[in-house]
């Protein structure tokens, strides 16, 4: 049975196709793809069969050059260093979004937004009954990280 994947993009749509042949219907069937490099954004990557039965299965890739590194620290703290994915160095005044959720119902979720300081940390401050469900960084010329947690 034949099986197409695609990625597409409104600014740099790509497909890229493999056929399967003389494999059984049933037979489940695991493999891998390598893409071209892409520019930052994200992309919508389609994986689907000429079988109409078989729906289809989507996702999105995020192509980012940022990263944020966490370390929990003692007294409901954490250190959020927001990094370059490439090189591996601070990136100074990057934003970091982070999600707050609390256990206990008391307090409502809550979204905060910190600014890396010369040497891409910000600390996080957060109560005993919260916890961290989410966080990523952005500049303004990289929109795309994925949310990390």
């Amino acid at each position: 049975m034949p099986f197409y994947s695609a990625c597409c993009c409104p600014r740099q749509p790509c497909r890229k196709t493999h056929r399967y042949v003389g494999n059984a219907p049933y037979k489940v069937v695991a493999d891998s793809m390598t893409l071209a490099p892409l520019k930052q954004g994200v992309y919508l990557v389609e994986f689907k069969t000429e079988d109409k039965d078989v729906a289809p299965a989507r996702g999105l890739l995020h192509v980012s050059n940022l990263r944020v590194l966490a370390l929990e620290l003692p007294n409901d703290q954490m250190r959020l260093i927001a990094v370059n994915a490439t090189t591996g160095n601070p990136v100074p005044g990057a934003k970091i979004s982070v999600d707050i959720v609390s256990s206990n119902g008391a307090s409502k979720d809550r979204k905060l937004m910190l600014t890396a300081d010369k040497k891409g940390e910000a600390m996080l401050q957060y109560g005993k009954n919260d916890y961290v469900s989410g966080y990523r960084a952005f500049t303004n010329d990289d929109n795309f990280c994925f949310d990390n947690a």
